[in-house]
């Protein structure tokens, strides 16, 4: 199956494609956007993220059947977050202290736990590593044209910054944990749109 995001009368919604059958399902409904799915390790459940009404909220992460049913509310967050691979918890960004902190919680939201305050700017990626062990975050300066790839460790809140400069559009872990694969416009002769290339760290 795969899950992406299709706006139906407005508003993005999610979809799951059966690749066998080739059928399309579709999961929400509302008048609502719903964003971001990340699949669960065992594939039955997906998470998503439903973004605030207003600048001064925060979004919500949700839970929903990968064949449909009603979604279940996990917790609140400032952008789309991220399950580990054990599927037993869950990566996000809540505010704390007039800033952001990367927090994990339970599956069901429960057991909130604050691994580290960070650094000003704009976040929308969070990823798990392949172990559970890091956390990655990609943020951008105020400007929006420094890019940022932040590792934070779990167990000790530990941040180092592994990518620096150039915009960045995304980035994943290599399979056995020993680095990122990011889209960087370094080296982009063109302002705009600007070209960007695969890189790894």
């Amino acid at each position: 199956m795969i899950a992406f995001v299709s706006i139906v009368d407005g508003r993005r919604q999610l979809w799951i494609r059966l690749l066998a059958q080739g059928g399309l399902l579709q999961l929400t409904r509302d008048d609502t956007d719903h964003m971001h799915p990340r699949w669960a390790p065992d594939s039955n459940t997906l998470i998503y993220f439903t973004p605030p009404a207003s600048d001064s909220e925060d979004g919500t992460l949700w839970e929903i059947g990968a064949l449909g049913g009603w979604p279940r509310q996990i917790i609140n967050a400032t952008i789309p977050g991220d399950i580990s691979h054990d599927g037993r918890r869950i990566a996000v960004l809540q505010p704390s202290e007039s800033q952001l902190a990367l927090v994990v919680a339970a599956r069901d939201g429960s057991s909130v736990k604050r691994i580290a305050l960070l650094p000003a700017g704009y976040y929308g990626v969070v990823r798990w590593s392949p172990d559970d062990r890091a956390i990655a975050l990609q943020r951008t300066s105020g400007s929006g044209f420094n890019g940022f790839i932040d590792v934070c460790r779990v167990d000790t809140g530990e941040r180092r910054e592994v990518v620096s400069g150039s915009l960045l559009e995304g980035f994943a872990w290599l399979p056995d944990g020993s680095g990122l694969v990011y889209s960087s416009s370094l080296g982009s002769t063109l302002l705009y749109p600007p070209v960007f290339n695969l890189r790894v760290i």
